[in-house]
């Protein structure tokens, strides 16, 4: 054990700034603490949900086997939240990376 861990050791949830207690309340006490000894002091930023739609959409329609017509377009749409437009430029750019398959209304 180093002194890092040593001092860690001794810390609980309130000895943690609000942010550290936020997190240690929702992942556990532990977990924060490998983090702190992993990242402590360090800035890292986390992407919203949102900012990864087009991997996800990319990565749903490669594991999809069903055949991509009006319907199941729409249920594309409505399950990522996204429009027409832009399901329709992942596809654009998912045929630029040959990934997966196109659909001809677009």
């Amino acid at each position: 054990m180093n002194s890092e861990e040593k001092i860690l050791e001794y810390i609980t949830i309130s000895d943690l700034n609000n942010d550290a207690k936020y997190f240690a309340e929702f992942l556990n006490l532990d977990t924060i603490k490998k983090i702190i000894l992993f990242a402590g002091g360090s800035t890292y930023y986390f992407p919203q949900p949102n900012s990864l739609v087009d991997t996800a959409v990319r990565k749903y329609l490669a594991q999809f086997t069903g055949e991509l017509d009006y319907f199941a377009i729409k249920k594309i749409e409505k399950q990522f939240n996204i429009s027409q437009k832009k399901l329709s430029e992942i596809l654009k750019e998912s045929k630029k990376l040959n990934l997966d398959r196109t659909i001809e209304m677009f």
